[in-house]
């Protein structure tokens, strides 16, 4: 099945072993095109181009954000991207698009860490997919370590893994942004895909993650939404931009 929003090349083979016209003339040579498959219109936009303080505002597509996790005085857009000032300790903070409700769903958002991190544990940031009124949701993104890595990560709000931590094997850059994609298709079971690249970088063909999950409550619609969690020693402020969300068949 061709991937909703995915570019590929197509390509008629010419010469005597090719295609032939109804004549039995041969193509006189290959011929190639790319195409992108459409894909519906976004569910949930956001290029963070307005300012705002104590909480992000109105995305342009998916209404207001809400604050689910968190003091609402951590969250500001700053005229290009939306940011969350993520304390040390483990302290969550999030917020979704509580009027959007879509089940299957080709995510993206655009991340950056400002900083390297201090201590020995990581910082976290999330895309959050199928968020309920509840609580429950599965949330997909980047770990930094200490030891400069970057990592895909995938839980269910109870912390269940849902794939290994994966190595993007793009390293770290202080201020780089990254790119992270995630794909939450089907119920029962569902079926996770993820990739990361850098911004400036062409998007990689192939996704890094693909994984399969049965947890009950997370197989109905839910909203759009991003999470922060920073395990080091040293609060730091994240930056988002860019989110796009659209529908999967």
């Amino acid at each position: 099945m061709l991937e909703a929003g995915a570019r590929y090349t197509a390509t008629l083979t010419g010469g005597s072993g090719g295609v032939k016209d109804s004549a039995g003339n041969p193509l006189a040579a290959d011929k190639a095109w790319t195409f992108t498959v459409a894909t519906g219109s976004p569910v949930a936009q956001d290029s963070f181009t307005r300012t705002a303080s104590a909480g992000w505002g109105a995305a342009e597509t998916g209404g207001i954000w809400s604050i689910l996790r968190g003091a609402a005085s951590n969250f500001a857009v700053d005229g290009s991207r939306g940011t969350i000032s993520t304390p040390k300790g483990t302290v969550e903070q999030s917020a979704d698009l509580a009027s959007v409700s879509t089940r299957d769903v080709d995510a993206r958002v655009e991340v950056r860490f400002p900083a390297t991190v201090k201590g020995s544990r990581n910082v976290y940031a999330f895309l959050l997919l199928r968020s309920q009124a509840g609580g429950g949701h599965y949330r997909i993104g980047l770990a930094l370590t200490p030891g400069g890595k970057s990592l895909v990560r995938g839980q269910t709000d109870t912390g269940t893994s849902l794939f290994p931590d994966a190595d993007t094997g793009l390293g770290f850059s202080a201020g780089v942004p990254y790119v992270l994609r995630v794909q939450v298709q089907g119920a029962s079971p569902t079926t996770i895909r993820a990739r990361a690249w850098k911004a400036a970088a062409a998007e990689p063909a192939g996704w890094l993650v693909t994984a399969s999950d049965n947890t009950a409550p997370l197989q109905s619609a839910g909203a759009v939404g991003i999470r922060t969690l920073n395990d080091s020693s040293t609060a730091m402020r994240l930056e988002f931009d860019d989110l796009l969300a659209t529908p999967l068949p």
